[in-house]
């Protein structure tokens, strides 16, 4: 009987890219049913677990990976990558988050997702970019990428110069001095030539 009466509401939550008991909860779902619910559609393979307490039904780990922690955006292989700047083939999903995650890495459908935790000054520069059916993800500017790889050395400098030739001077040089960072801002003047 539960199933008939709560299936519009789970309906609902399982459109969302990523969701979990506490969604089913705010629509009026109890909770024990919202939980046996979602373990007997992951048992069953209707849904995916990505973690503790989080399911989805898509298969791409980017659409997942921006919507299981938030704030959060796209950045430094990935972007570069989204936005056409690399030849490089990413072999992870490298998210920007400045929420504190007990799972830094995660295993998704074969790829790995890797967030990495910044302060929550830090959190600028992105913008949402449409994707896939109607959603919309998190993508760091060029110059956010820039500014992240210079931040957390996870890109080398020197193969940056496809994404420094795309970006505007002036913004990047506004965003390094942000970070209030000298190693940032002096990664920046000399990728500028300054």
């Amino acid at each position: 009987m539960p199933r008939i009466v709560y299936s519009k509401q789970l309906q609902e939550t399982l459109k969302r890219p990523v969701f979990g008991v506490k969604d089913l909860v705010e629509l009026g779902v109890p909770p024990g049913y919202a939980r046996l619910r979602l373990h007997k559609m992951h048992v069953s393979g209707r849904i995916h677990r990505v973690e503790r307490g989080k399911y989805t039904t898509s298969d791409n780990p980017v659409l997942v990976a921006t919507h299981l922690t938030e704030p959060c955006y796209l950045s430094l292989w990935s972007a570069l990558s989204a936005r056409g700047l690399t030849t490089q083939i990413p072999f992870r999903v490298q998210v920007i988050t400045s929420r504190k995650r007990f799972a830094r890495r995660i295993l998704f459908t074969g790829s790995e997702i890797r967030y990495y935790h910044v302060r929550p000054g830090l959190m600028f520069g992105y913008e949402f970019v449409p994707f896939g059916d109607g959603w919309r993800i998190p993508l760091a500017k060029v110059e956010k990428v820039i500014i992240d790889a210079a931040y957390l050395g996870e890109i080398p400098l020197g193969e940056l110069g496809e994404a420094v030739e795309a970006a505007d001077a002036d913004l990047l040089r506004e965003y390094s001095e942000l970070t209030g960072n000298r190693r940032v801002i002096s990664a920046v003047r000399g990728l500028l030539g300054c």
